[in-house]
């Protein structure tokens, strides 16, 4: 089986077995079913969880204790190194709805998701656009805007919040001219619409450098603390250089959510640098 190289409304990401993952499962069954894979990370990166002969039997159990009415997803499990393995559990629309976890009610997320990489930024925003207007004719102005919701759309236009229907493409690929900046990408993308911004060439350490000052490196469903947190009471031993390959972040920003951590006193570490581990102080998982 091969890993989604990204998320979508139907996949999602997660780092361990936890209770985040059996929201991601309720959601799923909510709406068109899906499938979650543990052990890799935001950005579609392998790092597998390690488990005991009766981890994943009990984590089923759990899902199945903790839902009304009670799922049982299907388990496939993908080894990617010694001891070492995806865990891939999946479930088809639940034909009772809602189902519900502890009392609670998700459905799939249809959220705005910004993402952030390296060398760009990525906006997401559900609904496409309308079947009579392609994204040649989006970039080439060669459109009648038709605001979806008109009493909101005329609410912002007397507030002064909209200029005109139909000019903010126009207004936009017109500033990134003038600044000298690549164009964006606009794409209909499953059911909804990404634009994606690029940065000029040589800058895209000083974007991750800004960003990662900003708290901003990823805006994905787990929080970068969040995820540090889950990585150090799963593995204690994990290296600084190890956080920074499955997080994504450089050393730096590694070592800037270490030392937030230490002074809000939720981490410690014990011992040398070298041969010392991080005990967790206070970790509630999601």
């Amino acid at each position: 089986m091969k890993i989604p190289n990204k998320e979508s409304d139907e996949v999602e990401f997660k780092l361990l077995l936890n209770n985040a993952v059996i929201v991601a499962l309720v959601a799923f069954s909510n709406a068109r079913g899906g499938t979650v894979y543990i052990g890799v990370t935001d950005n579609a990166k392998a790092v597998g969880v390690s488990l005991g002969q009766e981890t994943l039997p009990q984590f089923l159990n759990e899902v199945k204790n903790k839902t009304t009415p009670s799922i049982i997803p299907d388990a496939e499990i993908i080894d990617i190194s010694a001891g070492k393995k995806v865990v891939v559990l999946s479930v088809q629309e639940y034909p009772i709805k809602p189902v519900s976890f502890q009392g609670k009610y998700y459905k799939s997320s249809s959220d705005s998701i910004v993402k952030i990489f390296n060398d760009k930024i990525e906006f997401y925003n559900p609904g496409r656009l309308p079947d009579s207007i392609s994204i040649e004719d989006l970039l080439a102005n060669n459109y009648r805007s038709t605001p979806r919701n008109k009493k909101i759309a005329a609410l912002f236009k007397d507030m002064g919040l909209i200029e005109k229907y139909g000019s903010g493409i126009k207004r936009i690929m017109g500033y990134f001219k003038e600044e000298n900046l690549p164009p964006p990408d606009f794409r209909n993308i499953s059911d909804g619409f990404m634009v994606t911004v690029f940065c000029v060439k040589g800058t895209e350490k000083d974007l991750r450098n800004d960003l990662e000052d900003e708290e901003t490196v990823e805006k994905t469903v787990e929080k970068t603390v969040e995820k540090i947190l889950a990585i150090i009471t799963e593995n204690p031993q994990v290296t600084q250089q190890e956080l920074a390959d499955i997080t994504g972040l450089t050393r730096r920003g590694v070592e800037w959510n270490l030392a937030k951590l230490k002074a809000k006193s939720l981490i410690e570490r014990v011992g040398p640098d070298k041969g010392g581990y991080w005990k967790v102080i206070k970790y509630t998982q999601p």
